[in-house]
């Protein structure tokens, strides 16, 4: 979350490499910030 706040918003994070997609099996640990994305 840290790095979240330090760059500011996602766009920074993915110029920074710090985000990453993951696929629904990915097990989330304590202290990570989740965005879901589905479709109705």
């Amino acid at each position: 979350m840290a790095d979240l706040i330090d760059a500011g918003s996602l766009a920074v994070c993915r110029e920074r490499a710090t985000l990453r997609l993951e696929g629904k099996g990915y097990p989330v640990r304590d202290g990570e910030v989740v965005h879901f994305r589905f479709n109705v």
